[in-house]
């Protein structure tokens, strides 16, 4: 081990830097916080929450045009979790060492489907190579949010099935990683901010 893995080892534990991304994915400096960069979200977090707010405080002014609405809420909702999930990422990589990369490249990574599924649930297990469910996911996550658009009691069931097949992808990339088996404990904390972002975001 190098000088430099051996300070990085010391002062900051390896981590997932698609795990840092997924969690930044779901609210802005949430990714942040994994990796222990605390300064960048705080200011991650506070912008994510301005953003919000003016994009609320838009929807309900008479005198805010449309396009200072659509401004606002694509700035909150992709610039700044775009950004995010790139820092973040970026941020968990230069802190690591350099056995753990290694180590981490050597197959699937399980947070990258993660990251995956969350954009849409199905490609993840696409990434894995598990194609037919991955298909079979996809399109039938599809048709689902088709049929229950229409009934309010019934928009809940995506995000429930969503979350299943997040749950399952993840575990499914984590059994082929047997060195990381005792990161699974990293899902329910991932889960519980999937739950989070989706009662906010109502």
């Amino acid at each position: 081990m190098s000088m430099r893995d051996y300070l990085t080892a010391r002062v900051h534990c390896d981590r997932e830097p698609w795990l840092a991304a997924t969690f930044s994915l779901l609210f802005p400096g949430l990714g942040h916080f994994y990796a222990g960069m605390w300064a960048r979200g705080v200011c991650l977090l506070a912008a994510a929450a301005v953003c919000q707010v003016l994009s609320i405080f838009s929807s309900l002014s008479d005198s805010v045009s449309t396009w200072t609405l659509l401004l606002v809420q694509v700035a909150g909702s992709v610039i700044l979790r775009v950004w995010a999930c790139w820092d973040a990422f970026r941020g968990v990589r230069a802190r690591n060492t350099s056995d753990f990369e290694k180590q981490r490249t050597t197959a699937k990574d399980p947070w990258l489907a993660a990251f995956l599924s969350v954009l849409w649930p199905g490609v993840g297990h696409l990434y894995l190579g598990r194609w037919l469910v991955g298909a079979l996911l996809f399109l039938a996550f599809r048709a689902l949010i088709h049929m229950t658009k229409q009934d309010q009691f019934a928009v809940a069931v995506p995000f429930g099935v969503s979350a299943l097949i997040l749950a399952h992808v993840c575990l499914t990339g984590l059994s082929r990683r047997g060195e990381w088996k005792g990161r699974w404990m990293v899902l329910p904390v991932l889960l519980a901010a999937y739950c989070m972002t989706d009662l906010l975001s109502r």
